[in-house]
């Protein structure tokens, strides 16, 4: 083959080579494209999101803060004391943690050692100071302390403060609580205005549980159930909140008869069954 044929032959080669070298080849890296500067309005916007942002958030914990606080303050008004116990404590009334819907006529503490005349007790409503009665020590072995609650006190939390002194001359400290809400009266059968009332103690019960009277009503109680029972003021088992308010037992229909001369809150039970308790609310 001659030199002028083989020219166009060669070019063509160098040509092909040329292409498959550039397809062979890496793609060129894009060229980079410049940011979009940003505009001063979109930064104040993002500012001011950010702001009510952050307000949204300061006031939702604010509120969750002040709701907390609330929810707390009305915990800490309702939150009985732990009791305290004295040195030869026995029981009391109100018995600590017990809920009224009227002021008991007296605090009652008992004790298994003879009390000296140095013994005390104090009573507070809501952290305020309640006015009591100089204490007594019935009996000949002063083994009670009690002093009268005046009536009429508004709702809330009572703690009871005490000093149980001994005749050697030492003495030793104690305190229980107990609440006095009103409104829990809604829940007692009514029967205000009856001069005489009946109560059946029936299937293990006292029906109605929980009543209230007006002062000077005569209350019945009669024993329904084939074993026996008792009607005893409580505590048990000293049974001297009210003294004279206590049955012996009572076989099926015996009846036994208090009339309640002074206003206030009466608790009682069975003494045979202490699951058995009721309540007498006496209004003036």
């Amino acid at each position: 083959m001659s030199t002028l044929k083989l020219a166009p032959v060669l070019v063509a080669s160098a040509i092909g080579l040329l292409a498959v070298a550039a397809c062979g080849a890496d793609a060129p890296t894009p060229t980079p494209q410049p940011a979009v500067a940003a505009q001063p309005g979109d930064a104040m916007m993002d500012k001011k999101d950010d702001a009510m942002a952050g307000d949204a958030m300061d006031k939702t914990k604010d509120a969750m803060a002040g709701d907390a606080m609330k929810k707390d303050g009305d915990a800490m008004m309702m939150k009985l004391p732990e009791q305290r116990f004295a040195a030869h404590f026995v029981d009391s009334v109100p018995a600590h943690g017990a809920k009224f819907a009227a002021t008991p006529t007296r605090i009652v503490i008992n004790f298994d050692f003879t009390l000296s005349d140095k013994s005390s007790v104090s009573v507070t409503r809501d952290g305020q100071p309640v006015s009591l009665s100089a204490p007594e020590f019935p009996g000949a072995r002063k083994l009670t302390m009690q002093s009268a609650l005046p009536q009429g006190i508004s709702d809330g939390v009572y703690v009871v403060s005490y000093r149980a002194c001994w005749p050697d001359g030492s003495c030793h400290d104690g305190q229980f609580g107990f609440t006095v809400d009103s409104k829990a009266a809604a829940n007692y059968t009514d029967m205000t205005g009856k001069g005489e009332v009946q109560v059946e103690m029936k299937s293990v019960a006292f029906t109605p549980v929980s009543l209230v009277v007006s002062k000077g009503t005569k209350v019945t109680w009669t024993n329904r159930d084939a074993v026996m029972h008792f009607v005893n003021t409580d505590p048990h088992p000293t049974h001297n909140f009210q003294p004279d308010m206590n049955s012996f037992e009572l076989a099926q229909g015996q009846t036994y008869t208090y009339t309640f001369s002074q206003p206030g809150e009466y608790p009682y039970h069975c003494s045979a069954h202490t699951s058995m308790t009721a309540r007498v609310l006496v209004k003036g």
